[in-house]
């Protein structure tokens, strides 16, 4: 069983990587979604379908 600090720390670490990605995502949006947006689409709708 892991310690509480350690389990707290993981889990803010991991909140905090996500909002790091969302945020590299939403600034870089335009270059993105420009050279693969098919791509992304497909996929995004594969995981909607499947959910």
């Amino acid at each position: 069983m892991f310690p509480n600090w350690l389990l707290v720390t993981i889990s803010i670490s991991y909140i905090g990587l996500l909002f790091l990605m969302a945020f590299l995502g939403d600034r870089y949006r335009e270059k993105l979604f420009t050279q693969q947006h098919t791509i992304i689409y497909s996929l995004s709708l594969g995981v909607y379908c499947t959910s």
